[in-house]
């Protein structure tokens, strides 16, 4: 049996619960379909890390994603209805497309290697996931906030700014456990050849400046939403796409 035959069930569990969140009768099974997904992803990258250990699974870095966007968006299920259905139908349809690229355009037969075997590329790779998702949160808050137009402390306004301090915080702690692993096994704090890094550290420059934005105020909450909104679109195209591996034709068994 492949492999990815358990995240490619959950992607199709996924794609039938985006189709039924656009009709009121269906809501209640696409919410429901939505909560099975969620356990299968994390089964799926837990089966991965476990066969991959002790080294570390690192093709991981995109496709165990969408099971942790997945998990920090259903922590707003109250909200899954009524003024929160875009948010829902926005989470369902990333956490969808972006799970495409690893059914597509797999990574997974590059063997782990064995300088991944330490506890700070272990730590490199789940704060990369965690980073990656809490900043997709934060990115369709924000353009919540753009079609609703709603303040306050628990408006959209106050949720973006709250999931981009989470993604920020995970992004500083990748980048800064790789560079200890990088210097364990390399010798080198940074390893300037490899494009990963210098991608990295431009997201981290391009939020740290939303974070500056945020804090001196100079900017209205809606143009700060503008540019979260493109800080999503910013990871997807500069560090998600990149790791993408070659075209495959995806078959369940």
């Amino acid at each position: 049996m492949d492999e990815n035959f358990l995240y490619k069930v959950a992607e199709i569990i996924l794609l039938v619960s985006v189709a039924f969140s656009f009709t009121r009768k269906t809501l209640v099974l696409s919410q429901v379909l939505f909560g099975l997904y969620l356990p299968l992803g994390l089964w799926y990258i837990g089966i991965r890390y476990w066969l991959a250990l002790p080294m570390t699974p690192m093709f991981m870095g995109t496709a165990g994603v969408p099971p942790f966007l997945a998990l920090f968006g259903a922590l707003y299920w109250k909200r899954f209805s009524g003024e929160g259905l875009f948010f829902y139908r926005s989470l369902l349809i990333l956490t969808f497309i972006i799970g495409l690229e690893h059914v597509f355009f797999p990574k997974d037969f590059y063997l782990p290697f064995l300088k991944t075997a330490t506890f700070f590329s272990q730590c490199h790779l789940l704060f990369t996931l965690l980073g990656k998702a809490a900043l997709f949160i934060s990115g369709l808050h924000a353009l919540d906030f753009l079609l609703a137009g709603k303040t306050g402390a628990d408006s959209p306004p106050g949720r973006f700014f709250l999931w981009l301090v989470i993604g920020f915080t995970f992004w500083t702690l990748c980048m800064f456990s790789g560079e200890a692993w990088s210097y364990l096994g390399w010798g080198l704090p940074v390893v300037w050849d490899d494009a990963v890094i210098v991608t990295f550290m431009a997201t981290w420059f391009f939020y740290i400046a939303l974070l500056h934005l945020h804090l001196a105020g100079g900017f209205s909450a809606r143009s700060r939403a503008y540019f979260s909104t493109f800080g999503c679109l910013w990871v997807i195209v500069v560090n998600c796409l990149p790791d993408m591996g070659p075209f495959r034709v995806p078959t369940l068994f």
